[in-house]
């Protein structure tokens, strides 16, 4: 905004900065607010390259080899790695066989790839954004199945394991919804 001539300042309600994406510790241990996960690095360097910067002069991140770790009270523990020969490993731990990931993976793909964008970079509440042609032809061409259905019914239907539908439903608490009440649209979020 201040690129755009506005005069900004920014209130924090905290005594320190970043919302979600802050952490705070207790003795040796170290807990995240929220999902501390660098989703779509693009939209960042696009704000930066609008205000004729560039993010490399102030950030420096790089893809990691385990993108997040889940535990259960079993014992049993998930690295979501980001190389496919070293996460079919721990797809098996779960129970999930590689062909089960693959088709679910292949269909969030392609359904991210027709509707992502109606998804991440609009406002769904305006109702300016259902008006539009272009949000209806995408909505027209869009599988009802998921549309209707739940996020919780989407997982279920591409996983028989218990742990890997709880793993795909999380994706609904990234901005406070819920699994069983939200869209099987917001599959997307993982890809």
């Amino acid at each position: 905004m201040r690129n755009q001539g506005f005069d900004v300042v920014v209130h924090e309600k905290n005594d320190f900065v970043g919302g979600k994406l802050s952490d705070f510790r207790l003795g040796e241990f170290r807990f995240d607010f929220g999902p501390s996960l660098f989703s779509f690095p693009k939209y960042l360097e696009d704000l930066f390259e609008s205000c004729n910067r560039s993010l490399d002069d102030y950030l420096e991140y790089q893809k990691q080899e385990v993108s997040c770790q889940y535990f259960w009270s079993d014992g049993v523990s998930f690295k979501h790695y980001n190389d496919s020969k070293d996460l079919e490993g721990e797809l098996h731990k779960i129970e999930v066989s590689k062909r089960e990931y693959q088709t679910y993976a292949s269909k969030v793909m392609n359904m991210s790839n027709d509707f992502g964008d109606l998804f991440i970079e609009n406002k769904w509440f305006k109702s300016s954004f259902w008006l539009r042609s272009s949000t209806i032809k995408k909505i027209i061409r869009m599988p009802l199945r998921v549309l209707v259905n739940t996020l919780n019914d989407f997982s279920e239907r591409h996983f028989k394991s218990k742990k890997m539908i709880q793993l795909m439903n999380r994706y609904a608490t990234f901005n406070g919804s819920d699994p069983f009440r939200i869209s099987g649209l917001f599959s997307v979020i993982g890809n």
